[in-house]
């Protein structure tokens, strides 16, 4: 690849963050790692504030543009790619940015900060003229280090006689290429101002907003599919007074070892919760207009092991599309497909989750918000994996993900089951600010707006 040094500045010696706790065994250094992290975090919040050098004039601003954090996982496997001197694709769901130069003994943060320039540099001589900011082929290095939902970085170095070598992990970004990371049509950042308040972070559930990036709240994790069935699944078979702020963290863990990680059942139960929360509420985007309307005694979720096994059974199958109901006479059912294979499955938990509750902002339901035939049969439409993740009486979850010989699939179960046939999805109304206003056996929980079911 084309080395140029045009442009680069580097200031040796710069001040280290400290906090990287990264085992002494990896070959990197925290000064090395700063001026990784740095670099890519000054690069996404210039195009925040709209100062990022295109070619012709400049990129963003941007909204939700999240902090890059260093994740010591996603070095060692950037470390192991590298470690023979060739870079090797990574396997799973990350982005991933390579670079081999040569040009005798500079400094390592000299040539880790012209490896990045070249991938930067790729904007500005290619340019990026999407109004939308949808992603370009010719632009996938850098796609990947401004993908704004990408939260995580782990990079590594390697000298190889006269050459350099350099491969950056990200996270959040789809794998069917795994040296562009990006798929044709990604969104790599929202139009918008860069946020001033933390309210105006909101890609994930309790992010706040640093000097014009969001940093990521709640639901980090440690690392588009299709989805074509019709979803709908439908049946047509029909406390105390507490008013203090509560926040339970509900936790998923099973213990039995069955290739589900704990890690991926939290997804899956906290990516649920927290678009059960946003409908509460009403800050869901409804594609009929407007917001979803505020639910008054929306539950809150919590995970279920014995749903995790009829769930597994299912996945084990291989076969895209919903169990037979006489397997779950009382259980509703979300599946999810993407062609790539062994994905990391609890970022298959967010994509699915996110496929399925991104339905009501493409479809929508409607401020009548009644699960009918007329909602369910519209044509082209799918809305039925939304209206399970939302249905008011349905919080026990259970979920499981497969590898699969030409896919990776991933079946979520409910109890009670939704998509009940003329029935309202959930009570309307504002949500709850003391327990008596569950009408159940609950505790309110009035940050997130749902009801605890005790």
């Amino acid at each position: 690849m084309f080395l140029s040094i045009v442009g680069v500045v580097v200031i040796l010696g710069q001040k280290v963050e400290a906090g990287y706790n990264c085992s002494k065994d990896l070959a990197s250094t925290d000064a090395m790692r700063a001026v990784f992290l740095d670099t890519h975090n000054d690069l996404r919040r210039n195009i925040a504030f709209g100062k990022q050098e295109n070619k012709i004039g400049f990129l963003g601003p941007a909204r939700n543009m999240y902090e890059l954090t260093w994740d010591c996982e996603m070095e060692r496997k950037a470390q192991q790619a590298i470690s023979n001197c060739v870079s090797e694709a990574v396997p799973g769901s990350f982005g991933q940015n390579n670079i081999a130069m040569s040009g005798g003994s500079l400094p390592d943060e000299i040539f880790a900060s012209i490896a990045m320039s070249n991938w930067v540099n790729t904007v500005k001589f290619f340019g990026m003229n999407s109004p939308s900011n949808k992603y370009d082929g010719m632009l996938c290095q850098f796609a990947n280090m401004a993908h704004s939902k990408a939260t995580k970085l782990g990079c590594a170095y390697k000298k190889c006689g006269e050459s350099f070598l350099v491969t950056c992990l990200y996270d959040k970004v789809s794998p069917e290429e795994h040296f562009s990371g990006t798929l044709p049509d990604t969104i790599m950042w929202e139009r918008g101002e860069a946020c001033k308040k933390d309210d105006d972070c909101n890609t994930y559930f309790g992010s706040t907003c640093s000097n014009g990036l969001c940093k990521i709240g709640g639901f980090s994790t440690n690392s588009t599919g299709s989805d074509k069935d019709n979803g709908s699944d439908s049946d047509s078979d029909k406390g105390n007074n507490s008013s203090k702020p509560l926040v339970s963290p509900s936790k998923a863990s099973c213990k039995n070892d069955n290739g589900m990680s704990d890690a991926a059942r939290q997804k899956f139960l906290d990516m649920h919760n927290q678009f059960r929360s946003l409908v509460a509420k009403g800050q869901a985007k409804d594609k009929l207009g407007g917001n979803a309307p505020k639910a008054a005694r929306m539950k809150k979720m919590i995970y279920d092991c014995s749903i995790e096994a009829t769930a597994m059974k299912h996945a084990k199958r291989c076969k895209f599309g919903h169990s037979p109901k006489e397997e779950r006479a009382e259980l509703g059912e979300n599946v999810y497909t993407i062609t790539a294979l062994n994905m990391n499955k609890t970022n298959v938990a967010e994509m699915a989750s996110k496929k399925w509750f991104g339905e009501l902002e493409m479809y929508g339901v409607g401020q009548k918000n009644y699960f009918d035939l007329a909602l369910v049969n519209r044509p082209k439409t799918q809305i039925g994996h939304y209206t399970q993740m939302v249905w008011q009486d349905s919080y026990k979850l259970g979920c499981y993900v497969e590898w699969c010989p030409t896919q990776t699939l991933a079946v979520c179960q409910y109890n009670p089951k939704g998509n009940m046939l003329k029935s309202y999805i959930y009570e309307t109304g504002n949500p709850c600010t003391k327990d008596a206003d569950c009408n159940c056996n609950c505790k309110c929980s009035v940050v997130e707006g749902l009801c605890i079911v005790q």
